[in-house]
């Protein structure tokens, strides 16, 4: 190759170079416009379902704002959060003041947010629609209407609940669903552990509730939960304790009694899931004048044991297998007596967190 011919194909390749190059910065901006135009307006999420919410830097951090026709009042408008299920949803009245709320209304006037969710979805029925917010953690909402520029809206405010609440517990009736726990059959009766650990829980959140407790349950019905699910939601909500309650069973008939379990591979110093073992155990004996048998650790295979990082005992509040312990689980006496010792319990708990 002659001197002259290799100035010409060097001069041949910087063009190409250059072209290239300003082809790539120029898909580079668009592509950037592209994700920052489709960061502002309504859109398309992953699942194929319309995003209505527009982020608004400007907006105070867990802070949503929807725009609402005139005539709007407080009684329109209802908030529902879902702490287990990471949710909230909004409920409105489909017409406002003649104007009909719909996918359209909500595609004109997206709602502000300065969040962090995962995705959201409207449902429409009859009379109303209703708008939920899946959130990355657990939160607690509350809405206020106020006068804004361009007319009435709707501020809807997240807190996690260990920023408002000093005490919080959560309550884990054992088992539900298809999952029945230990079952016997009494007169052609099914006595099964998962509704008297539930009714239980109930009566035991009722009464922690009146001493200005914040109580969250990981199942209210006769829903199913992972282990798994119970034991992140309370780790999650940074809950002060988590207390599982359960029915035991035994092949020697004769046994009964109450006894605990604990977490003995996560230390906690202060307070630990030991601690709350005895308190618990020897309360609830207290309160229901039966035996009390012993705190034991908690099986590896107990994940909501095994994975708590926060104070966890599971309470067996007796034998299935036991014919007159098993007469006591089938009333209401008996179970609201369990209650109290739970309640009675997570009262001295504080007391010795010294809160």
């Amino acid at each position: 190759m002659t001197g002259k011919t290799a100035k010409v194909y060097v001069t041949a390749c910087l063009l190409v170079f250059a072209v290239s190059l300003g082809l790539l910065l120029y898909q580079s901006g668009k592509n950037d416009t592209q994700a920052g135009e489709a960061a502002q307006l309504p859109s398309e999420t992953g699942t194929g379902q319309e995003n209505y919410l527009q982020y608004d830097e400007a907006l105070e951090e867990n802070t949503l704002l929807l725009q609402l026709p005139e005539g709007v009042t407080q009684q329109d408008i209802e908030l529902q959060s879902d702490c287990m299920a990471q949710k909230v949803t909004l409920c409105l009245k489909k017409e406002i003041g003649g104007t009909l709320l719909d996918r359209r209304y909500f595609r004109e006037h997206p709602i502000q947010q300065n969040i962090s969710c995962t995705g959201n979805e409207i449902k429409e029925e009859q009379d109303k629609i209703l708008f939920t917010i899946a959130l990355n953690q657990p939160q607690e909402a509350s809405v206020q209407l106020r006068r804004g520029t361009t007319g009435t809206e709707a501020e809807i405010r997240l807190q996690t609940p260990s920023a408002l609440y000093d005490r919080i517990v959560v309550l884990d009736a054992g088992h539900g669903g298809n999952d029945a726990g230990e079952t016997v059959v009494v007169q052609d009766m099914s006595l099964q552990e998962k509704d008297i650990a539930l009714t239980t829980v109930k009566k035991a959140g009722e009464l922690l509730l009146a001493q200005g407790i914040r109580v969250y349950y990981t199942r209210e019905d006769d829903s199913s939960r992972s282990m798994e699910e119970r034991v992140e939601f309370a780790n999650a909500l940074q809950a002060d304790m988590l207390i599982s309650v359960h029915v035991t069973s035994a092949e020697d008939t004769t046994v009964y009694g109450i006894q605990t379990e604990y977490n003995a591979q996560y230390f906690i110093p202060d307070f630990s899931s030991a601690d709350l073992a005895y308190l618990l155990l020897t309360k609830v004996a207290e309160a229901t004048n039966e035996k009390a048998l012993d705190i034991i650790p908690g099986e590896d295979d107990n994940a909501v044991i095994r994975d708590a990082i926060i104070p966890v005992t599971q309470l067996d509040m007796g034998f299935l297998s036991n014919q007159q312990e098993r007469k006591l689980l089938q009333k209401d006496a008996y179970t609201e007596k369990v209650a109290q010792g739970i309640c009675d319990a997570v009262l001295l708990a504080y007391k010795e967190m010294g809160k």
